[in-house]
């Protein structure tokens, strides 16, 4: 079976998951597949959109998008989970610039 790369982007796991479900829908699911999907739906924090919603946020912010599919994925709750999530960022980021980012999480995950 030859996979073809259509795309390629950072994403959330709702979002990967939405994407996996979405290419199998009248295909019978590869195991390994379903495991994917299983794990993913165990692991994510929120629904597609506010995933979605929440990734293009906090790209506005400066941060880099495989940061913020990171960031989208686990829903930092603290300073130091988000500090945790900035490795691939090249600058530090300032106390203030991180509870600003923390509030877009928050928001998100209250609608």
């Amino acid at each position: 079976m030859e996979i073809k790369i259509e795309k390629s982007e950072y994403v959330s796991y709702s979002e990967a998951k939405r994407i996996l479900e979405g290419k199998n829908k009248d295909n019978e699911l590869s195991a390994t597949i379903e495991r994917t999907i299983e794990y993913l739906s165990a692991v994510e924090k929120c629904t597609v959109e506010k995933a979605s919603h929440l990734r293009a946020e906090i790209i506005k912010t400066g941060l880099k998008e495989e940061t913020a599919a990171i960031i989208a994925s686990i829903c930092p709750s603290t300073l130091d989970e988000l500090r945790s999530t900035l490795f691939l960022e090249e600058k530090t980021y300032s106390t203030d610039d991180l509870n600003k980012i923390l509030e877009l999480i928050k928001s998100q995950l209250e609608r």
